[in-house]
């Protein structure tokens, strides 16, 4: 499983301070970024956290609202999850980013022929 999965960020070195990454830092990586998306052809891509998600799905996303939910976009299917780091400091998190877990592996196994679905009751 682990070779089915690659793991990168939207920016391409760590901010000073690890803050999130300002538009001008992600705007200078996406090039990479769509490049390795175009040759790695995901069946899913997982935006983690708000900077993520919102640098590739849309910019005024909310993490809290948008976990979890399957989003198509120019052709790729997007499912924002919680950066794992935030369960760290908000243990209330954690919940819902394992029930996304368990959701993405049945999305994942339930992509076909361009369309995407949750497959209900699969675990």
């Amino acid at each position: 499983m682990r070779e089915e999965v690659f793991i990168t960020n939207v920016v391409k070195c760590r901010p000073p301070g690890n803050r999130p990454p300002k538009p001008d830092e992600i705007a200078a990586c996406r090039p990479f970024l769509e490049r390795q998306l175009e040759i790695l052809a995901p069946a899913v891509v997982c935006p983690m956290g708000n900077s993520s998600t919102r640098a590739l799905v849309d910019k005024k996303l909310n993490i809290t609202r948008m976990h979890g939910t399957p989003v198509e976009k120019d052709g790729l299917v997007y499912f924002p999850l919680y950066h794992p780091a935030a369960t760290l400091y908000n243990r209330k998190l954690l919940k819902g980013l394992e029930e996304d877990f368990s959701n993405l592996g049945r999305l994942a196994r339930g992509k076909t022929g361009g369309q995407t679905r949750l497959i209900p009751g699969e675990e």
